[in-house]
């Protein structure tokens, strides 16, 4: 019987294994870069909308609007949400209507440096008790 030796592969055939491979990476990571800082700028646009979602429906809810003031506000930044006073029936509503908001944060490059301010302003005009805006500061 022969015997047949396993000799394994060769340091070139695992140079240019190593070489493709390094192109590969190099071609590709930048790309895989902007799709994670993309996603990543969506979802703060969709927290911020989810948030101002929110506070639209506390500002039309009969349980929550007796305890709103004209100039409560709610900050979504890199450092949280952030209410303003702390303590006000905004934060009962988002409690119902936005589930985890105390852990939401900013965390795309493009909105680390911004703050997503929504604002209760009171409309004597309008037969809305609130008027509810949202923008990016």
């Amino acid at each position: 019987m022969e015997r047949k030796s396993n000799q394994g592969f060769s340091l070139i055939e695992l140079i240019i294994v190593v070489a493709i491979m390094a192109v590969l990476i190099g071609t590709l990571a930048p790309q895989y870069i902007k799709y994670v800082e993309r996603s990543r700028t969506v979802t703060d646009e969709d927290v911020a909308k989810e948030l101002w979602q929110a506070c639209i429906i506390i500002a039309s809810d009969d349980d929550y609007i007796d305890n709103i003031n004209s100039g409560d506000k709610v900050e979504f930044s890199a450092a949280g949400v952030t209410l303003t006073p702390a303590g006000s029936s905004v934060e009962d509503g988002l409690d119902e209507f936005s589930v985890g908001w105390q852990t939401k944060k900013v965390r795309s490059k493009y909105y680390k440096s911004k703050t997503f301010v929504i604002e209760f302003k009171s409309d004597p005009t309008s037969n809305k008790p609130f008027e509810v805006t949202g923008s990016w500061q």
